[in-house]
């Protein structure tokens, strides 16, 4: 049942990336971006206009189920692979359990999970400085200038109020 949610998640962040993209921004820049429709929203660190996301959160509106998307590169990609992503900004920290896939079409390996939208994560999305993301075998930082702007439709729309 999750990995069937986790897939029409990235259906719909994917389909996301190519119909409500910002226009003005270079298809190479990578940046926060965020969208919103009717069934619900998502925020990615990726670049607009191509269908590429780094990391991908998304809901369905109303829902504080939130699907993570992280695109890795592990030492060994196993299909099926199970581990904890770690999350840090701003002095808060949260652990997210994944299943790793590959996505063969851009022979991506995905680290694919479901959080909850609580304070912990809200404040990771709209500390400032850098997130670091940390997987069993490495780290990477990634700014987070503009997602704090870039999140406010996932904000507003992923809750069971939105």
């Amino acid at each position: 049942m999750m990995n069937s949610k986790l897939a029409i998640a990235t259906i719909i962040a994917c389909g996301l990336f190519q119909l409500l993209s910002p226009q003005s921004v270079s298809a190479e820049q990578v940046i926060w971006f965020g969208n919103r429709s009717e069934d619900g929203a998502s925020l990615t660190y990726g670049t607009p206009d191509s269908g590429y996301g780094k990391i991908v959160f998304s809901c369905e509106a109303g829902q504080d189920d939130v699907y993570f998307i992280y695109e890795h590169r592990p030492i060994i990609a196993e299909e099926g692979t199970q581990v904890e992503v770690f999350l840090a900004a701003g002095g808060v920290e949260i652990a997210i359990p994944t299943t790793g896939s590959r996505l063969e079409i851009d022979d991506a390996f995905l680290l694919e999970g479901l959080t909850k939208l609580d304070d912990n994560l809200r404040k990771i999305l709209t500390a400032g400085g850098e997130l670091i993301v940390t997987v069993e075998d490495g780290s990477e930082e990634f700014p987070l200038d503009g997602a704090a702007d870039a999140a406010k439709h996932l904000l507003q729309v992923c809750s069971p109020n939105g």
